[in-house]
């Protein structure tokens, strides 16, 4: 315990150090500095260490204030909207909805044109993106949204919800958020003046990767996202402090027996170049893309840190390989699959056995995500222990010589696509591939387990996603539905189709083991 009571009070100072740069954006300056800092905490402790450029949309806001009865107050625009707004505000302009009004109010034509819309803050502050894009067709000139928790926001609005690689502009209509004690004062005042200035361009984010080789030839990956809007302390400050601080500590004590690394990403919360609706995750897709071929064959396991709120902790991960090595100890905390939100979904999606540790739900629940209520003092310190407790046990688990148990991989995805009963032939398949698995030495059972996860592993959201509130991916592995979109790679309109499609990969797959593994 002791140790654990010392990697929190280092975890700490980190945050409040990454704290003091303010908002951190990809492609800035201030990223640039925080990384060079952060550098300096583990260079000693580390046999390799780099920046690694990506390539981003660097987006930032020089300024955002309401004018109302003598007095200013600040105000957010929504990224990655370039702007330079000067809005007088009059009564006659403004027309006032509710978040569920907004979303199921039959509009007139030319209702809301060029005028001002306030809207309450929804409980879930990432369908402001989505009650933006409805808006926005209906062309008003300015869109506010009133938060009742009197705080200020950051969230993405494009006009395309669905997670697309291709482009994407952003609305048209400049959308802001205000507490909502100034959302009343521009209603009640006669006149009111909205002045709010954002940039974007073309810039440079960079990851920062450090190694300590140990005396394996598999590395256990250490993540976390060191950009954030606004304050961020739970969204990521907290999460890189973590990363770093259990890095530092494990590199230097030598207790892991395998290669151990630590990466911090850019861009978590966007932008590539050119800009799209899969927007976020640029650091982490950009670092697996270029070190594919290495990364396949040399990681273990990826342990990734986000949303550090509560101490009710949740394991993000759709690996088999994870899930059968966490099946077998004694775990209190809750598994869910991986989500297409977490860094860890770039690994997972090529293959890659990774797990995102979160209370991302408890962010929500609270609603102080993307808010400037997220601060470190407001983070429970018995959360902050949680999280070095859980991720001293994750590692620990995949640090065994072979944490791969094949008949519990099989039992642990059986129950699991037991939820939604796919085609029995599924299961059949499913049986004879771990059967063929079995004959394998570990490094091929190793090899063929991530093929499969590639394989198996997609995300999806509702195709009700723009028409109603609560819109959110899932993630899972061998699951099949109709009435979803498959994000970020298309449309399953058949799921029949789907179902054979993963038969036929498992049943190619076990005929290459089969010949492979002399079976």
């Amino acid at each position: 315990m002791k140790n654990v009571e010392h990697a929190v009070r280092d975890a700490i100072k980190v945050a409040n150090v990454v704290s003091s740069f303010g908002e951190v954006v990809a492609g800035s300056d201030r990223e640039l500095a925080l990384l060079t800092t952060l550098k300096g905490f583990v260079e000693d402790y580390s046999d390799s260490i780099y920046l690694d450029p990506v390539p981003v949309t660097s987006w930032h806001e020089d300024y955002c204030f309401v004018e109302a009865g003598g007095n200013t107050y600040r105000c957010a625009i929504q990224p990655p909207i370039q702007v330079d707004l000067d809005e007088e505000i009059v009564k006659s302009d403004i027309v006032v909805m509710s978040a569920e009004q907004a979303m199921r109010r039959s509009l007139a034509e030319g209702e809301i044109q060029n005028r001002v819309v306030i809207v309450d803050t929804p409980r879930d502050p990432d369908d402001i993106a989505t009650i933006a894009r409805a808006l926005s067709v209906h062309e008003p000139k300015l869109i506010i949204f009133s938060d009742d928790l009197n705080t200020v926001r950051r969230i993405v609005v494009l006009s395309n919800l669905i997670a697309s690689y291709d482009f994407s502009a952003p609305v048209k209509t400049p959308v802001i958020v205000v507490p909502s004690y100034v959302a009343k004062k521009v209603v009640e005042l006669g006149k009111t003046r909205v002045l709010a200035k954002s940039a974007m361009e073309e810039s440079y984010g960079y990851n920062l990767v450090a190694e300590s080789y140990g005396g394996g030839d598999r590395e256990i990956y250490i993540t976390a996202h060191h950009d954030h809007w606004l304050s961020g302390a739970s969204d990521n400050v907290l999460g890189v402090a973590l990363a770093t601080t259990l890095f530092k500590n494990m590199a230097s004590s030598n207790n892991v027996k395998k290669g151990l690394a630590l990466a911090l990403f850019t861009a978590e919360e966007g932008f590539p170049q050119r800009l799209s609706s899969f927007y976020w995750l640029v650091g982490s897709r950009h670092f697996v893309s270029k070190n594919f071929y290495r990364l396949f064959e040399e990681i273990e396991a990826v342990i990734n840190i986000d949303v550090v709120y509560s101490s009710d902790v949740i394991v993000s991960t759709s690996s088999p390989i994870l899930r059968s090595a966490m099946a077998k100890g004694n775990f209190d905390f809750s598994i869910a699959n991986d989500n297409i939100i977490f860094d860890s979904f770039s690994f997972s999606v090529v293959g890659i056995p990774s797990a995102t540790i979160n209370s991302f739900h408890k962010a929500l629940e609270s609603r102080v995500y993307h808010s400037d209520l997220d601060v470190v003092s407001n983070i429970d310190i018995n959360a902050i222990q949680r999280f070095v407790e859980v991720a001293i046990n994750i590692v620990k688990t995949v640090d065994r010589d072979d944490p791969l148990d094949s008949n519990t991989a099989e039992s642990v995805l059986a129950s699991e696509i037991n939820v939604d009963p796919p085609a029995l032939e599924i299961l059949d398949s499913l049986y004879n591939f771990f059967k063929a698995l079995e004959k394998c030495d570990s490094v091929k059972k190793r090899l063929y387990m991530n093929v499969f996860e590639r394989l198996a592993l997609k995300s999806y959201v509702g195709m009700h996603i723009g028409e109603k509130l609560g819109v959110r991916e899932f993630t899972r592995v061998l699951m099949c539905r109709d009435k979803v979109y498959s994000v970020p790679l298309g449309i399953i309109e058949n799921v029949d189709d789907c179902h054979i499609n993963y038969r036929f990969n498992m049943d190619l797959l076990r005929y290459i083991i089969c010949g492979a593994c002399k079976f």
